[in-house]
C-alpha cells in the first residue's frame, strides 16, 4: 500500500503506462523483499521456534505459510490497483469464487490430508487468486497501453473518460 496515493494519481491522469511500469516495480519488490524475509527466516528457523517455544516440527509450516504470504502481497497490490481502476465486480467475484473453492479445499485437506499439505492448499488459493488478479491489470493497465504504442493519457479510452471527469468537476 505505499504507492497507493502514486497508482491513484497515475490513474486519475490516464497515465497508464507509468502505471504500469510502477505496478511491475512493486511487484518485483514485494518478491525480493519476501524471498529476503523467507531466506532469513529459513537460515534462523530453529533459533526463533527455539524462542517461541514452538516444535522444530512446524518449521516446515511456518514456511509454507510465509510463501504463502507473499502470494497474498503479490495479490493484495494487484487488488488496490483494480480497485483504483474501477473493477470493484470483478474483484467481488473472483475473491468471492476464490473463498468459496479455498474454503471447501482447505476442508477437504484438514479432514483427509496432513497439516502441511492443507498449508499448501492456502498457498495454491493466494497464488492462484494473484494470478488472476495479475492477468486483469495486465488487460486493464498493462498490455492496452504496451500494445498500442500510443501512451493511453494522449487517446486512449482511460483519456476519454479522465477528460469527461474533468469536465463534470469543472462544471
Amino acid at each position: 500500500f505505499t504507492f497507493s496515493s502514486r497508482f491513484a494519481a497515475l490513474h486519475a491522469q490516464g497515465k497508464l503506462q507509468e502505471l504500469w511500469k510502477l505496478v511491475r516495480l512493486s511487484s518485483w519488490a514485494i518478491l525480493i523483499a519476501s524471498a529476503a524475509i523467507l531466506t532469513g527466516a529459513w537460515l534462523f528457523m530453529g533459533p526463533i521456534l527455539d524462542y517461541a517455544r514452538v516444535s522444530t516440527y512446524f518449521g516446515g509450516i511456518v514456511i509454507i505459510m510465509m510463501i504463502g504470504q507473499m502470494a497474498f502481497s503479490m495479490a493484495a497490490l494487484y487488488a488496490v490497483v483494480l480497485s483504483m481502476c474501477h473493477q470493484e465486480k470483478f474483484l467481488l467475484r473472483i475473491q468471492s469464487w476464490m473463498a468459496v473453492l479455498s474454503i471447501v479445499s482447505l476442508i477437504l485437506a484438514c479432514s483427509l490430508l496432513s497439516l502441511d499439505s492443507a498449508a499448501w492448499v492456502l498457498v495454491a488459493g493466494y497464488g492462484a487468486l494473484a494470478v488472476l488478479l495479475y492477468a486483469k491489470v495486465a488487460r486493464t493497465i498493462g498490455r492496452n497501453s504496451e500494445e498500442s504504442g500510443v501512451p493511453l493519457e494522449e487517446g486512449g479510452r482511460s483519456a476519454l473518460v479522465f477528460e469527461r471527469v474533468q469536465k463534470l468537476k469543472a462544471s
